[in-house]
């Protein structure tokens, strides 16, 4: 048992590394951090947008306090991930 978990873990190992180096990888990690930040982005301005929209017009359902909230979470869990991204070098 010790050595077929020894060589998953090698296996595991092996996988990281090749997926570290490799370029199209690291580009969609990238890509992926940034959408998610573009994502937050959109969240956030539709959601000031409502509020606008709820001050102009107080019959408004919504004053857009989910979807701000929402997007200021979003926009910084993606200024973590990206600051892991460059602080670990990739």
């Amino acid at each position: 048992m010790a050595r077929v978990l020894t060589s998953l873990i090698a296996t595991a190992a092996t996988a990281a590394t090749a997926a570290a180096t490799d370029p199209a990888t690291t580009a969609g990690v990238v890509v992926g951090r940034l959408l998610f930040s573009v994502v937050g982005g959109l969240l956030l301005f539709f959601g000031l947008r409502q509020r606008s929209a709820a001050q102009r017009d107080p019959a408004q359902k919504s004053n857009g306090n989910g979807l701000i909230i929402a997007g200021s979470v979003v926009l910084g869990l993606s200024v973590l991930a990206l600051g892991a991204l460059t602080a670990t070098g990739g």
